[in-house]
This record gives structure tokens, sequence and C-alpha cells, in this order.
């Protein structure tokens, strides 16, 4: 019997799958005109990064598979982020998760997330009170502004 609900591990797993997927099969470096929004902050990819560019680059995909591999460095990964790249912060991140992020990406390519329906409102709520507080002990007040909207009004192109 499972003893974490898919919302513990699996959403995480699959979010750093999923990611993990769309740059090393190259499909964000074929689509550079799409943004992507990457949900629960990167989930895994901070304590990953560097083995899934050094694996890459050794491993490759079977030889029956329809799916290409695009070996990139750390610099690849890096410079696509920045281009094409956006993460949302549902979930609980601030203590720890997101300092590997900002390492990352900085602190401009952050935007509020809820997982709202999932998240019943109540419990978003208080997600976001915490998520709120928590922003303002590691960023300027400019900065969390653009982490609960002004980063997603640049990505948008509009304001809110």
């Amino acid at each position: 019997m499972d003893t974490n609900p898919a919302p513990i591990l699996e959403f995480i797993f699959d979010t750093t799958r999923n990611l993990s997927d769309l740059l090393f099969t190259g499909t964000a470096s074929r689509n550079q005109n799409l943004k992507w929004i990457i949900p629960h902050c990167g989930a895994t990819i901070p304590s990953l990064i560097d083995r899934l560019v050094a694996l890459n680059s050794m491993l490759g995909f079977k030889p029956e598979s329809d799916r290409t591999r695009e070996p990139l460095s750390y610099e690849d990964v890096l410079h696509l982020f920045e281009k094409q790249f956006w993460f949302d912060l549902a979930g609980t991140p601030i203590r720890n998760q997101i300092h590997g992020m900002m390492r990352l990406v900085g602190r401009t390519k952050f935007l509020y997330g809820s997982d709202v329906p999932f998240t019943p409102f109540k419990a978003a709520k208080g997600l976001a009170e915490g998520l709120e507080a928590g922003l303002k002990e590691l960023m300027e007040e400019d900065e969390v502004r653009g982490v609960l909207c002004g980063n997603a009004e640049r990505l948008f192109g509009v304001d809110l």
C-alpha cells in the first residue's frame, strides 16, 4: 500500500520528469517562441540538474525510441531557463527549495501559484499567507511584488 498520496511525491517527480523531457528532447530549443510555466518551483530540478546534464550527454535514448536526444550543457540549460521558463511557487517551496532555484534563475522568474482547485481554498489561503511571509524574509519588496503579480505582468504583457 502506498503511504504517500500523489501530492506528496508523485506531482513533484512528474514535474521533474516533464521538465527534463522538455529540455533534453530538444522540445524547448525547437520551440523558442514558447514560454513555459513550470509548477512546484521547478520540483527537484535544483537538486538534480547536474546529474541530468551529465547523464543526458552519456546515455541518450533507446535506439528503438522515436524521441531524439539533445545534449545540453549546464550553461545551455540556464540559457533556456532565462529565455523561456518561469516557475510557480505552488506548495511549500520557501524554506529550502526556492534557494536552489534562485541559484539557477535569479529572483525574477517566479510566479505565484496556488494549485487550486486541487488544493482546497482554505488550505490555499494559508499557503499563500505563508508564502508571502516567507518571501518577505528572502526578497526585497519589489521582488515580492514581482512574484505576486509583476513577473506575470511581464510574462503575459498585461497590467494587473
